[in-house]
């Protein structure tokens, strides 16, 4: 989900607490109008807290310590998009004509042609929705890999093919 946020164009909106997996859990059996409860009913959540007392609405700061590796994913996503403005087209006319969106029962599409001073011009990003890697290539082409695995590389070497994990992104500029 945070590979569509940052790899979207818009401003990208972050809920406090959602880099490091904030829920706002209740006790599956109190009381409440909003309550989801997952399948096996051992965990009930309150979907609507505007009301809710701080117990539920407060950070869990030992969220920052047991998802660190997810805190870390979202610095080097937000270091990629402010670094590359492919992401930030400053109107909607820039994307009628420079943004392709294609989809196949494997994968999303995200083809963004730069207008801007920018390290990276032409970007794809690839969303893998399955359960399997996938492997991607453009047609023997060369290409860089700019984001995979939750690591941002500014700058790396030309391949011709790059594994995707599964349900996953990869971000490749040429």
């Amino acid at each position: 989900a945070a590979g569509l946020l940052f790899t979207s164009q818009g401003t990208s909106f972050i809920h406090a607490g959602q880099e490091m997996f904030r829920t706002k859990e209740i006790d599956p059996n109190a009381a409440c109008a909003e309550k989801v409860v997952n399948a096996d009913e051992s965990r009930a959540f309150n979907r609507n807290t505007y009301n809710a007392d701080d117990k539920v609405n407060s950070i869990k700061w030992n969220n920052v310590i047991n998802n660190n590796s997810m805190i870390e994913t979202y610095k080097e996503l937000i270091k990629m998009r402010k670094e590359q403005n492919i992401f930030h087209y400053p109107s909607v006319e820039g994307l009628d004509s420079n943004v392709v969106v294609s989809e196949n029962k494997r994968m999303i599409t995200l083809e963004l042609t730069g207008l801007f001073t920018t390290d990276w011009q032409n970007v794809k990003v690839i969303y893998n929705n399955e359960a399997t890697n996938y492997e991607f290539t453009m047609d023997g082409s060369e290409f860089h890999v700019g984001f995979i695995n939750n690591t941002y590389t500014k700058e790396s070497e030309a391949v011709t093919t790059v594994t995707v994990p599964a349900a996953s992104f990869a971000v490749i500029y040429y």
